[in-house]
């Protein structure tokens, strides 16, 4: 029993990043439907459409601030960095 739950414990770190990947992912896509711009306005909706409760939003935010996907404009918004956006 103790060697399955070493190997559980090593396996969880993969299926956590899978599931950042995902939504990172998702998070592109309802950025891109809402002009690639997160703002105070539209985060909420851009969450939703996402799927993304707050905590798993801030993980892919990150995500995305870490990879240089993301800048913030002069008035404080987010904007998404691809090559829909540009």
């Amino acid at each position: 029993m103790r060697h399955f739950l070493i190997a559980l414990s090593l396996f969880a770190p993969v299926a956590a990043l899978a599931d950042t990947v995902a939504d990172v992912a998702a998070l592109v896509v309802a950025l891109e439907a809402e002009d690639c711009l997160f703002t105070a306005d539209n985060g909420a909706g851009i969450a939703e459409a996402a799927g993304l409760d707050q905590d798993r939003l801030l993980v892919a935010i990150n995500e995305l601030v870490l990879q240089n996907l993301v800048s913030v404009t002069a008035n404080g918004e987010m904007k998404l960095e691809s090559e829909a956006c540009n």
